[in-house]
């Protein structure tokens, strides 16, 4: 069912070149798909038609941690941050940043502050879990 919604987001994009969320979608979408190169180019056009949009720019920063960009993912999820600091996903996804670079102590942080903002999702929770495993 991705085709379908990639297909839907694409007409939405037609209709309306300028909607953020609608970039932002097709490059959730491609993400989920397995294509982060895409899907990075459609959160880069999210935040060109809406520089504030704090979840493109998480997304921008976990489709380039995807790719092994981390300075460019920890640039975007600090952005993230800074536009909304209750954005418990750019949290979790800095710690993840923060955890390839071993650097334990703000990943265990940046996943507890994912957690406290109450992440719908539990990867804070298993990440904090991954985290405790490789500092024993």
């Amino acid at each position: 069912q991705l085709d379908d919604a990639l297909d839907s987001a694409n007409c939405g994009i037609e209709q309306d070149e300028d909607n953020a969320r609608l970039y932002y979608a097709r490059g959730a979408i491609l993400c989920l798909m397995g294509l982060p190169g895409q899907a990075l180019a459609n959160y880069e056009l999210a935040i060109e038609a809406d520089p504030q949009y704090s979840m493109a720019w998480n997304n921008r920063g976990w489709a380039s941690y995807l790719l092994g960009n981390y300075d460019v993912a920890m640039e975007s999820l600090e952005q993230a941050l800074e536009l909304d600091p209750q954005n418990a996903y750019a949290y979790n996804n800095r710690g993840l940043v923060y955890l390839k670079w071993g650097e334990m102590e703000q990943a265990m942080a940046d996943f507890q502050q994912a957690i406290d903002l109450g992440m719908k999702h539990p990867w804070a929770q298993i990440n904090m879990i991954n985290a405790g495993y490789m500092l024993n």
